[in-house]
């Protein structure tokens, strides 16, 4: 993560120089060449463990934006300059490209979801089959938000596959997005709005629960619970208009 921001290289080059200075001092006063080095070497981990540390704080004040402020077009007029500037580690980038895919995709700018998604799958990654886990569970979201029913359910098909070749995707996650893809059928029960409550309880993120809680919006609207349906809904509809699903809760609730 230090790559990401100047302040954090800043901090990491001046912790590596007072190093340097200190051994070189020790070795003037006549101290023996390995303890030099070893409080060069420790001074320097030093260095790069403080400027990592703030550097994972600064990326997370950023991704706050999206996730817990629920303001995807701010974050992502920051996150893309970030992205184009940074020269991080492959594993990273991937993981920065899913962040902005995520993004995007609440923003409701499908097509640099998808681009982003793109860019991603073409990075190296350590945890191969972990990555096409996420790739695919990020498509379906896309495909599901953007209305695609058929495309969405080839990246279902595709999660249950990994599923069953290992712990690569939690039966829960399958199981969520499957509800997704009930939803865009009109094909949906009781059982799928219990689960959605049940998601929402350990919600990882306020992005994550209030997309839950406009699904549970839609589903309650499939079953006709009118009352449900629209309290769900007017809770997001409440949310900036930078999250694309508020303004789709909004048009939902005057057809109900």
């Amino acid at each position: 993560m230090i790559p990401l921001f100047p302040k954090c290289r800043a901090l990491f080059a001046l912790g590596a120089a007072v190093g340097v200075l200190f051994a070189a001092a020790l070795w003037r006063s006549g101290r023996p060449w390995f303890a030099c080095l070893g409080v060069l070497l420790l001074l320097t981990l030093a260095a790069c463990l403080f400027a990592s540390v703030q550097a994972v704080r600064m990326h997370s004040r950023i991704l706050a934006y999206c996730y817990t402020r629920l303001l995807p077009k701010d974050f992502i007029e920051g996150y893309t300059i970030l992205l184009k500037q940074a020269r991080v580690r492959p594993h990273i980038r991937f993981s920065m490209l899913v962040n902005l895919a995520s993004a995007c995709t609440a923003a409701g700018d499908y097509t640099q979801a998808g681009e982003a998604l793109d860019q991603a799958r073409t990075l190296p990654a350590a945890k191969r089959r972990k990555a096409q886990a996420i790739l695919a569970g990020k498509r379906c979201h896309l495909y599901c938000a953007m209305g695609k029913r058929e495309a969405a359910l080839g990246e279902w098909k595709k999660l249950d596959t990994l599923s069953r070749s290992g712990r690569l995707v939690e039966p829960d996650v399958l199981e969520q997005y499957r509800v997704r893809i009930a939803v865009l059928d009109g094909n949906v029960t009781a059982q799928d709005a219990e689960f959605i409550r049940e998601t929402m309880k350990t919600a990882r993120s306020e992005l994550f629960r209030t997309d839950m809680k406009f699904l549970l919006g839609q589903i309650y609207a499939c079953l006709g619970e009118t009352a449900f349906a629209r309290a769900c809904l007017s809770e997001v509809a409440a949310c900036d208009r930078q999250l694309a699903i508020a303004s789709q809760a909004e048009a939902l609730l005057k057809e109900i």
